[in-house]
């Protein structure tokens, strides 16, 4: 029987905080991080979990993009 691996959801949303963070280093850590619990709280009573982080994220990039696009500079792949 294939075991089930479970990742810790804080842990996801940490990691999708960090690559925000590198994605969009003009925004603060702060904002970025605030922008993500906040998405995250519209799931509270999600049944279904799994993907959460995923959704997160491209709710907190595409607001990010909207509201500045052409200030994302990744520090991973430079500009954008």
């Amino acid at each position: 029987m294939a075991k089930v691996m479970h990742i810790d959801p804080a842990r996801q949303l940490a990691a999708a905080e960090h690559d925000l963070a590198d994605d969009f280093p003009a925004v603060p850590p702060a904002e970025i991080h605030s922008m993500v619990q906040r998405e995250n709280k519209r799931y509270d009573s999600a049944r279904v979990r799994d993907y959460i982080s995923i959704l997160v994220t491209g709710a907190v990039r595409a607001s990010l993009l909207t509201r500045s696009p052409s200030r994302r500079i990744s520090r991973r792949n430079g500009p954008h």
